[in-house]
């Protein structure tokens, strides 16, 4: 703790042989953090922690402070930058590196598609996501009985699916 506390203070403070770190807005105050200063998602507030490992000096820091200054630490109207179109998710088409794993181990569709389940090291989802990761092979092959164990009843596989005929 000490170290860290004698750290941020060397950043801080100019001392002798020390660089003097760049700073967006005077005084630290950064009055929009959550503004978009790129079309990438980049933000005033990761800006400015990037920007106090330059050297106040540079001419690098100098064309940051003047791009970005009035966007961040003041209340002025700003133009928006348009942000880039989020990068496509997990595709189901693909096939996944695992082994199929039906969600209910009988092989049949769950009947309660809504219900959602939460499995360590695989994350929360519904029935039918569950289901369709299980055949497209995204459910790790060593957690698939686990799985099936887990959502057979909540998922409504087998004898607690109400459309299935007693046996």
């Amino acid at each position: 703790m000490r170290l860290l506390l004698l750290f941020s203070g060397l950043m801080l403070s100019p001392g002798r042989g020390s660089k003097v770190p760049c700073h967006l807005c005077k005084n630290l105050n950064l009055t929009r953090p959550l503004e978009m200063v790129d079309s990438r998602g980049k933000t005033c507030a990761a800006l400015m922690v990037n920007m106090f490992s330059l050297d106040s000096g540079t001419r690098q820091c100098r064309q940051l402070v003047m791009r970005n200054q009035v966007r961040c630490c003041t209340l002025a109207q700003v133009e928006q930058i348009p942000q880039d179109p989020p990068a496509d998710a997990i595709s189901l088409l693909k096939r996944g590196p695992y082994k199929r794993c039906d969600l209910c181990y009988t092989k049949d569709f769950p009947y309660n598609t809504a219900m959602v389940i939460n499995m360590l090291y695989i994350g929360v989802g519904s029935c039918k996501q569950y289901w369709d990761y299980g055949v497209s092979g995204w459910i790790p092959t060593h957690l698939c009985s686990a799985l099936q164990f887990f959502a057979y009843e909540p998922c409504g596989c087998g004898k607690f699916n109400p459309l299935k005929p007693p046996l």
